[in-house]
């Protein structure tokens, strides 16, 4: 399945988690890994852009397992980088 015809499938979608439950279904068998490891990798997604930034770019090591940081991305923004890194809330 194509990326255009997930993204129509998803957009025209009365209920678009299940429609995506589906979509992980499939990435995991095309990889040969579970959907819920597919469903963590993509919830990384919603990272902060602050967290993707110290991850990518400065290279700063993580406090938390990749597994943690999953949970992380459910935080609101401005409480991410601190669960991330384990850093104080004012030095963010």
């Amino acid at each position: 399945m194509s990326l255009r015809k997930v993204a129509v499938s998803v957009a025209s979608s009365s209920r678009p988690r299940e429609c995506l439950r589906g979509v992980d279904r499939c990435l995991a068998h095309d990889e040969d890994v579970s959907d819920r490891y597919i469903g963590r990798m993509i919830k990384l997604a919603y990272l902060a852009p602050a967290v993707l930034e110290k991850l990518l770019l400065q290279r700063y090591p993580l406090a938390v397992s990749v597994k943690d940081l999953t949970a992380i991305a459910d935080l609101p923004w401005a409480e991410q980088v601190a669960a991330a890194f384990g850093l104080p809330v004012d030095r963010v």
